[in-house]
C-alpha cells in the first residue's frame, strides 16, 4: 500500500488524478491488503469481529487518508530509527576516539616503564659490583688480625732490643731476669748483692738493725 501510494504521488507531493471522483482504482483492494490473513488466533478473532459502522464501508477519500496515515507512521518510525542509529554511531565513534587516546597513553606508559626497567637493571648491576667489592674488603680485614699480631710481636721485640741497647749492662741483666723468656715460664727474680753490701748487713738476731729499720 505504501509503495502504491508513493507511485501515485507526484514530484510536488500532490496526488495525480485525471479529474475523476476517485483517486484509487476500482481493482485496488485496500481491505484485503490491510486485513492480511494470519495464522494467529488473535488475528483471526480481529478478522472475524463485526465491523463498526464508522469502519466499513470506506470511501475512496477515507482509504486515501488511511494510506497516508500509515505512510506517515512508517516514515516517523523510520526517522526515529535513523536518528537512533546515528546517535549510536556517534557514541561508537566517541568510544573509538577514547580508546585511541587510551592506547596512546598506554604506549607512553609502556615506554616510560621500559626506560625505568633499563635504569633499574643498570643500577642493580652496579650494586652487585659494589657488594662484591665490599665482601672482598671484608675478607681482607678478617685476614689482617693474624698479620697484625705477628707484626706487633716483632715490633715489641725490636723495641725491647732498642731499650736494652740503651741501658747499662747491670740493668740489662736485671730486665732480662725480670722478663720471661719466649716459650718458658717466668721464674722469680732474686737480687744478687756484692761482697761489700753483704758485709754491711747485720747478722741474724741483731735487734739494733731491726729497730733502725723500723725507725727509718
Amino acid at each position: 500500500a505504501i509503495g502504491y501510494c508513493c507511485s501515485m504521488t507526484s514530484s510536488n507531493g500532490e496526488w495525480d488524478s485525471d479529474g475523476g471522483e476517485s483517486y484509487v482504482p476500482a481493482n485496488f483492494d485496500l481491505d484485503g491488503m490491510l486485513g492480511v490473513p494470519c495464522s494467529s488466533d488473535s488475528c483471526a478473532d480481529m478478522v472475524a469481529a463485526p465491523t463498526s459502522p464508522w469502519d466499513y464501508p470506506l470511501s475512496a477519500a477515507e482509504k486515501q487518508e488511511r494510506v497516508l496515515l500509515l505512510f506517515d507512521k512508517e516514515a516517523s518510525l523510520a526517522s526515529r530509527q535513523l536518528h537512533r542509529r546515528e546517535r549510536h554511531i556517534a557514541d561508537l565513534h566517541a568510544q573509538v576516539a577514547a580508546l585511541h587516546g587510551d592506547r596512546a597513553c598506554r604506549r607512553r606508559e609502556r615506554r616510560s616503564l621500559r626506560r625505568e626497567a633499563a635504569f633499574l637493571r643498570s643500577e642493580n648491576g652496579r650494586l652487585h659490583e659494589r657488594v662484591g667489592e665490599l665482601l672482598l674488603q671484608l675478607q681482607q680485614l678478617q685476614q689482617q688480625p693474624s698479620t697484625l699480631q705477628g707484626s706487633s710481636a716483632q715490633l715489641d721485640g725490636r723495641t725491647c732490643g732498642i731499650k736494652h741497647a740503651a741501658l747499662p749492662p747491670s740493668r740489662v741483666q736485671l730486665s732480662a731476669a725480670m722478663s720471661p723468656s719466649s716459650g718458658a715460664a717466668a721464674r722469680p727474680w732474686t737480687p744478687r748483692l756484692s761482697a761489700p753490701c753483704l758485709g754491711r748487713l747485720p747478722r741474724s738476731g741483731s735487734a739494733p738493725f731491726l729497730s733502725e729499720v723500723r725507725g727509718s
